[in-house]
């Protein structure tokens, strides 16, 4: 029997050549992670041995021009075991691996069938759980427990048969060898009806692949027939109410032991381009990326289960439910790390550990609500954004803007550690400059993908779409604020000079002649200016660094009224 050993960290000792670790004394095993094999290994080499005598002797065989059969170890169905969130990130970055909460033969065959006989030890509850992907032989495993399951020969991702054939999906330059691919599936058909699969045995259509391009484009799909299909999410923000398209979500899609995954374009589209996958699969979303992976408010991965069907798999994510918010969350993120992000710095990558937001949405712990924070202590930032989304259900757009306002603290501290460390320490002053920066970020953004979205250039400012946002423009200079909840905190942290030194905006003057708002006669800054006065040298503590380098290190027709627009705010010190 296969049994999956809970390690330690020896297994850094262990052999370079692919073969499961041992450990001593064994663990004791948990009944109801036993799962009891039905019939016999389809995908072994001896398996698809037996099924090559036969089909060679095929009318597919001689139209695919006989080719040279090769069947050999070409895979390996692996069980990773770790032991908490930094070992499960460490797998993710060790290369092109998709991992599975669920064995892959029972995710396909159902509940209570498998290929494999499965004996798990128990981990931990805080642990992510065991880990289940099929990795090439070529994989290069990380020091993290896992356990060799089955050594594997996958027909269809043999590079021997289908050179141009890859697990992300891009499209084949020289077409689809249909005759080889009836041939592949007969093969491999031929070996489940041996082991007692013959029910599973599914007869796909062979298509020959059209001009595309994985990336795709315009308002129409791109692609071919085969694998393709669109995600859209709902926006409730004002001025949108309206699906809209959801770009590079990760969707999967499994049969038996082989996974593919494809990556949604600017208009939604994917294509997960495997013959294999002309049969039935199962389609599944993990609101996830290299860099980060978003967590559901029961603590494990965000996901969207798919259906198990034959074709195109298209999903619009409705209004006010949980898909929508880690959606919401995802495209942010994503944005922030791999889109446009106007030329400012990039948050902590995944280099080491991904970062984890966690969108909850009841039960919120913090002080308050609508909150998002990240825990700091000392001079050490952990990745680990925690987003509430209690009064956020009505308008997506306080919530994108609120995760990328905390992605924005992630970027500060990883350009600026130490100076990072040090505002936070000078409260408010300290907080005053890190929390007017994420402020004026999270605004930059999210006017920008709101004009846009609403075909309004008036979204976000005062007196147009978005009083949310149009709050941002119009803050007052010692403004304090009481939640639901009863809850106080100091908004005057919170100020509008990012946006002040942009717009042309004066907010005193805006409604008669209010003194409660700051004198703002400051515009035409942009936002690149203001990131490099912050971070420049050794970065700001306070805002009387920050307008000494906004001095020094540009020219702006307005910048005879800086020592004016930043009184409004040293008087709060």
């Amino acid at each position: 029997m296969n049994k999956i050993i809970k390690h330690t960290l020896t297994v850094l000792i262990c052999s370079a050549i692919v073969l499961a670790c041992k450990n001593e004394p064994e663990p004791s095993l948990d009944a109801q992670n036993k799962i009891s094999p039905l019939r016999g290994n389809p995908f072994s080499v001896e398996s698809m041995v037996r099924a090559k005598r036969v089909i060679e002797n095929s009318a597919h065989y001689a139209a695919a021009g006989s080719p040279s059969l090769n069947p050999r170890v070409t895979h390996y169905y692996v069980v990773f075991s770790p032991a908490n969130n930094e070992e499960l990130d460490m797998i993710v970055q060790s290369g092109d691996v998709e991992l599975f909460d669920r064995p892959l033969d029972v995710s396909f065959l159902g509940e209570g069938s498998a290929i494999f006989d499965y004996d798990l030890a128990t981990l931990a509850e805080d642990s992510p759980g065991h880990q289940f992907t099929t990795v090439t032989k070529d994989f290069s495993f990380p020091p993290v427990p896992y356990q060799i399951i089955a050594e594997i020969y996958l027909p269809f991702e043999d590079p021997e048969l289908f050179a141009n054939q890859d697990r992300r999906g891009s499209i084949p330059t020289d077409g689809l060898p249909c005759d080889l691919y009836k041939m592949a599936q007969e093969w491999e058909n031929q070996s489940l009806t041996d082991n007692g699969y013959a029910d599973f045995v599914d007869v796909g259509e062979c298509e020959p692949y059209l001009d595309g391009g994985s990336g795709g484009g315009g308002s129409t799909n791109p692609y071919p027939s085969n694998q393709w299909g669109r995600i859209r999410i709902f926006d409730n923000s004002p001025g949108v109410n309206r699906l809209i398209p959801i770009e590079g979500v990760r969707v999967t899609t499994t049969r038996f032991l082989s996974w593919k995954r494809s990556h949604t374009n600017a208009e939604g589209y994917y294509k997960v381009n495997s013959p294999h996958h002309e049969k039935e699969s199962k389609y599944e979303i993990k609101w996830e990326d290299d860099d980060f992976r978003i967590i559901a408010h029961s603590g494990g991965q965000a996901t969207l289960e798919g259906p198990d069907q034959k074709g195109p798999w298209n999903f619009d994510i409705a209004n006010n439910t949980k898909a929508q918010w880690y959606g919401t969350a995802f495209s942010a993120a994503k944005q922030y790390y791999d889109g446009e992000r106007y030329g400012l710095a990039k948050p902590q990558n995944g280099d080491l550990f991904r970062t984890t937001i966690k969108v909850r949405d009841n039960d919120c712990t913090s002080r308050y609500a609508p909150h998002a924070d990240i825990p700091v202590v000392g001079a050490l930032f952990f990745n680990d954004i925690k987003v509430c989304v209690a009064d956020y259900k009505d308008n997506m757009s306080a919530l994108y803007g609120t995760t990328v306002h905390e992605l924005t603290h992630s970027a500060h501290f990883k350009e600026r550690p130490g100076n990072f460390s040090e505002e936070i320490i000078l409260r408010p002053a300290g907080r005053r400059v890190l929390e007017s920066w994420a402020q004026g970020v999270e605004w930059w953004f999210t006017i920008n993908k709101y004009r846009t979205l609403s075909n309004n250039m008036a979204w976000g400012t005062y007196g147009g779409y978005s009083s949310h946002f149009a709050n941002f423009q119009y803050v007052t200079i010692d403004n304090s604020r009481r939640y639901s909840n009863g809850a106080v905190i100091r908004d005057d942290i919170y100020t509008s000079l990012v946006i002040d030194l942009i717009d042309d905006f004066n907010q005193r003057d805006a409604v008669g002649t209010d003194l409660s708002r700051p004198l703002d006669r400051v515009s035409g800054y942009t936002i690149n200016q203001i990131e490099s006065a912050l971070y420049n040298n050794s970065g700001v503590a306070l805002f009387s660094n920050w307008k000494h380098n906004l001095l020094n290190m540009f020219d702006n027709p307005t910048e005879s009224f800086l020592h004016e627009y930043f009184n409004n705010w040293d008087q709060l010190d």
